[in-house]
C-alpha cells in the first residue's frame, strides 16, 4: 500500500498536480481498484453523480466518470479524470487524465500520464489473482471531506436487501445506516445520519449500485454502466510505444544505493 501511495504521489508530480488540494483529490470516483478475477473479464464505465441543495433552494449538481477493464488474466486498467481547482487561462475547467495498470502476470503497476506520454513503473508490488467473493464488501461512508470506514464505531448492523437483477446482472444488497453524534469534530448541533445503500455483483466483484444520502442534505450516487462482459484489446494492458518509461527503483536498488552513499 505505501508503494502503491508513493506512485500516485509520483504520478502527480509529473502530472504538474502540486496544486492539487484534497477537494480535488475527492473528484477521484469509483473503486481505488479491480479485484484481480481470472476468466471474468469485462469493461465498464462507473457514473458518480453528488447533488446538494442549498438554504435558498439552489441545486449543485456534480458528475464523474471513470473506465474500467479487466481481462481473462486479471490484469486491470483504470482510466480515471480529476479536476483541478483552478482554471485554465481560457476560464475552463482543468481536467486532468490518468490511468492504473495492474498486472498479476508480470507483477507491475504502471501509471500512464497521457499528456505528457509517460510511463512509470513499479515492479516492487505483489499482486495476485482471486476468486470472485460471494460476501457483500463493507460499506464507508464520506462526510465534510473525511472518509468514514466500514470499522468506526457509529454504524447500524447491516440490513440485507436480498438479491435482484440490475442491467443482466445478478446482485445482492444492503444497507446501514452511520450517525454522527451532536457535538462532534465536524461541529454539527444536531445529530446527522448517512444511510448507504449498496449492490455488490459476485460475478463481476464489483459494487454496481451505490448510493449514499445525509440527513442534514446531499447525496452522492454511484453506479456501474455499460458492463461487456467481453475480452478487452490486450493493448489496453500494455505502455504504448511511443510512451517515456520511467522505472520506480526496487527495495534492493534503494538498499544498495544507500549502502554505496554510506561507503563514501
Amino acid at each position: 500500500m505505501l508503494r502503491t501511495t508513493r506512485l500516485f504521489l509520483a504520478a502527480a508530480l509529473v502530472l504538474g498536480t502540486l496544486g492539487v488540494t484534497a477537494n480535488a483529490q475527492e473528484t477521484l470516483v469509483g473503486p481505488l481498484s479491480v479485484p484481480a478475477i481470472v476468466a471474468a473479464p469485462f469493461s465498464a464505465v462507473g457514473v458518480t453523480q453528488t447533488t446538494r441543495r442549498s438554504a435558498d433552494g439552489n441545486r449543485f449538481s456534480r458528475t464523474s466518470t471513470v473506465r474500467f477493464y479487466r481481462d481473462s488474466q486479471g490484469r486491470t486498467r483504470i482510466e480515471r479524470q480529476v479536476s483541478l481547482p483552478r482554471l485554465n487561462a481560457n476560464g475552463e475547467q482543468n481536467v486532468l487524465s490518468f490511468i492504473e495498470i495492474r498486472d498479476p502476470v508480470s507483477n507491475a503497476l504502471i501509471m500512464l500520464n497521457p499528456r505528457v506520454k509517460t510511463a512509470m513503473t513499479d515492479t516492487a508490488v505483489h499482486f495476485h489473482t482471486s476468486e470472485p467473493a460471494s460476501t457483500m464488501p463493507r460499506v464507508f461512508a464520506q462526510f465534510a471531506g473525511i472518509r468514514i470506514g466500514p470499522h468506526d464505531r457509529g454504524w447500524s448492523a447491516p440490513l440485507s436487501l436480498g438479491e435482484k437483477s440490475l442491467d443482466g446482472l445478478g446482485a445482492i444488497g444492503t444497507r446501514q445506516v452511520y450517525t454522527i453524534a451532536a457535538g462532534s469534530k465536524f461541529g454539527n448541533e444536531k445529530a446527522v445520519t448517512l444511510t448507504v445503500e449498496q449492490w455488490y455483483s459476485p460475478t463481476l466483484g464489483m459494487i454496481l449500485s451505490r448510493t449514499g444520502t445525509a440527513s442534514s442534505g446531499g447525496q452522492t450516487s454511484y453506479h456501474l454502466e455499460q458492463v461487456v462482459q467481453a475480452e478487452p484489446d490486450a493493448s489496453l494492458f500494455t505502455i504504448p510505444a511511443d510512451y517515456r518509461k520511467i522505472t520506480l527503483p526496487t527495495r534492493a536498488m534503494a538498499a544498495g544505493a544507500a549502502a554505496a552513499a554510506a561507503a563514501k
